[in-house]
C-alpha cells in the first residue's frame, strides 16, 4: 500500500478528529493499569492531563504531519514543535510531542517514515537537534529511535529522553 505525508489542515474537521483521537489513544498507553479504568474514566484523566499541560496545536511553532493512504485513510501522525532553549539545551530545537500509527497500519515501517519526515522538517527549519520523550517500557519505539541514530540522554522514573543531531 502506498502512503503520502501531508501537513495537517487544522481547520479540517476530519483531520482535527483524527488528531484528537490519536492523542487520546496515545495517552491511554501511558496510563498504568489502563485496563482497570472505563473509557469515561480514561477520558477524565486525559482532560485533566490536558489542563495540567496545555499545548495548542494552533500555535505557529507546532506542526503536525498526517500519513495517509492514497484513498485518504489516515494511518498515523507526527506532532512536532520548535522549542526555545530549556533544561540542558542551549539553542532552539525540534521536539516530537507525539508519533502514533493507527493499529491497523502498524509493522509496515510507517513510524520510521514519519521520523524521517521529522528530520527533514527540522533541517528545513534550520534546527540541528531533535529531542523526544518515550516511556521506558515502550521498547518498540525505543528500538526504532535507536535504529535511527537517536541517543538516550537522560532517564527519570519511567521516562527516557532521546536526542539526535541532524
Amino acid at each position: 500500500m502506498d502512503f503520502v505525508i501531508r501537513a495537517m489542515d487544522k481547520k479540517n474537521t476530519l483531520d482535527r478528529e483524527f488528531f484528537d483521537n490519536i492523542n487520546f489513544e496515545s495517552f491511554k498507553t501511558t496510563v498504568k493499569d489502563a485496563d482497570n479504568f472505563s473509557e469515561e474514566e480514561l477520558k477524565d484523566k486525559f482532560e485533566k492531563f490536558e489542563e495540567d499541560d496545555p499545548l495548542d496545536i494552533n500555535d505557529p511553532e507546532h506542526f503536525v504531519f498526517i500519513l495517509e493512504t492514497y484513498n485518504s485513510i489516515r494511518a498515523g501522525l507526527i506532532w512536532l514543535a520548535i522549542r526555545e532553549p530549556f533544561w540542558r539545551f542551549d539553542k532552539q530545537l525540534a521536539w516530537i510531542y507525539n508519533l502514533h500509527i493507527a493499529p491497523g497500519f502498524r509493522k509496515q515501517g510507517l513510524a520510521r517514515i514519519l521520523m524521517i519526515k521529522a528530520e527533514e522538517w527540522a533541517f528545513e527549519q534550520k534546527l540541528d537537534l531533535i529531542v523526544l520523550h518515550v516511556l521506558d517500557d515502550n521498547t518498540f519505539a525505543r528500538s526504532l529511535y535507536e535504529s535511527l541514530g537517536y541517543k538516550l540522554i537522560h532517564t527519570h522514573n519511567e521516562s527516557c529522553f532521546y536526542e539526535k543531531v541532524i
